[in-house]
């Protein structure tokens, strides 16, 4: 819905990609936009390389990992987080989708734990609000985040802004205030004690793994 900007969207699974096409009427012809590049691959060594060759983004969304499938967790690690705070343009934004279903107390500890080890400020705020499938969104950057109800309320107004934001709810500035669930000293009280995730040491997957009731046998 926005020409000016240039989108890169990283798929590690094949038939993802295959099946976009069927979807064109819903996903805005995705495929057939100038301005969406696709990539098949793994979003780490994807992030990890656009770093070496100086490639920035001013927003990168990290979308939902079921964090007790193995190597799930190595979207969770300090070595990740920082490898996409290193893409992330002056002033860029990193947004991190994590299931709250999915992450028993230890494992969304320690995952909030690892995100304040690398971004000096952060927020959360929630999505899908009900009891089966929540989601948590961690909001990181070098410097606080600043929202403005009547700005945004502004902006909405636009009717092409309506338009384009009617089927997310967020036209209306009521939603997204919401949404809101914390700054970073809450979650620091939340994570305080907690270890970091690492590579070698992922352990938000293992703490998913051994603390998710859907499998018992992990």
């Amino acid at each position: 819905a926005h020409p000016e900007l240039s989108l890169d969207a990283v798929e590690i699974a094949r038939p993802v990609l295959e099946v976009l096409g069927y979807f064109a009427r819903t996903n805005g012809d995705l495929l057939g936009r100038s301005n969406v590049r696709f990539h098949r691959a793994d979003a780490r060594p994807f992030v990890r390389a656009a770093a070496a060759r100086d490639l920035r983004w001013d927003l990168v969304v990290g979308d939902l990992v079921h964090p007790q499938r193995d190597g799930g967790g190595r979207l969770y690690t300090r070595e990740h987080f920082a490898a996409v705070r290193a893409a992330l343009a002056r002033g860029g934004r990193f947004v991190a989708w994590f299931p709250l279903h999915e992450l028993p107390p230890p494992a969304l500890r320690t995952a909030v734990a690892t995100f304040l080890d690398v971004f000096p400020d952060a927020s959360a705020w929630l999505a899908y609000l009900n009891a089966r499938t929540p989601a948590l969104a961690l909001v990181g950057g070098a410097r606080a985040l600043a929202l403005s109800y009547a700005a945004h309320a502004a902006r909405v107004a636009d009717p092409v802004h309506e338009e384009r934001w009617g089927d997310t709810l967020l036209h209306r500035p009521a939603e997204l205030v919401a949404a809101f669930v914390a700054e970073r000293p809450a979650l620091a009280r939340l994570a305080a004690g907690a270890p970091v995730a690492t590579d070698d040491r992922p352990l938000v997957e293992y703490e998913a793994a051994r603390g998710w009731g859907g499998s018992a046998g992990l």
